[in-house]
């Protein structure tokens, strides 16, 4: 049996503050994931789900395990093989600032009905974008002063690339009461997984 420092990993991403934001971007965390994922298991291994359970405002640490109060949980997939692992913070401040546009990104959307489509990929990567887009959608459809809309999940049928071709389409599905949300992630039409989103106080963390 491992103990928790022998199964640490590095994140391999430095963590950064996105803009005006006070806490580490869910699809940072996501990508930071999937380096540490092919870094240890190889170039194959992909992330099939990630759950945020808290705001990261410290650098943090990949546990080969699943953590009570991690800050995210994560499903690596590897050929056959799946793994469970955790996010932990650490007591390591964030240093690292990024200027980021994250409305003039989506600027050019279209939104019909429960969906919100990019026509042409932005210079983002895939996850960033996705989320931009979902988020731009929920303050069209579920506007409320005070309160703001934050990515909490990921789900995915198949690996997200990178620089995944597009375009993207994200389309509210379904709502759990007032302030969860599950909306479906459509790659040329195709749905290959989904984003989950929950509403918070601006003056709220998320655990």
């Amino acid at each position: 049996m491992h103990s928790l420092e022998e199964s640490r990993l590095p994140l391999r991403m430095p963590m950064c503050f996105k803009g005006d934001r006070d806490y580490a971007h869910g699809p940072d965390l996501y990508l930071a994931a999937l380096s540490a994922a092919r870094w240890r298991l190889g170039a194959g291994a992909w992330i099939d789900r990630i759950t945020f359970s808290t705001m990261v405002r410290t650098d943090c640490e990949i546990v080969e395990r699943l953590v009570e109060g991690c800050a995210a949980s994560v499903s690596v997939r590897s050929g056959s093989e799946a793994h469970r692992w955790s996010i932990v913070a650490t007591p390591n401040p964030i240093e690292l600032r990024d200027d980021y546009d994250e409305d003039g990104m989506v600027s050019a959307a279209q939104i019909t009905g429960d969906r919100i489509e990019l026509g042409t990929r932005s210079r983002a990567t895939a996850a960033v974008e996705i989320v931009a887009l979902a988020k731009r959608l929920h303050q069209h459809l579920r506007p409320r002063l005070g309160f703001r809309w934050i990515v909490v999940g990921f789900r995915f049928d198949e690996p997200l690339e990178t620089r995944a071709p597009g375009p993207f389409t994200v389309e509210l599905v379904r709502s759990l009461g007032d302030t969860l949300t599950v909306s479906r992630i459509l790659v040329q039409g195709r749905s290959i997984g989904e984003v989950t989103f929950a509403r918070f106080a601006k003056s709220k963390d998320l655990a």
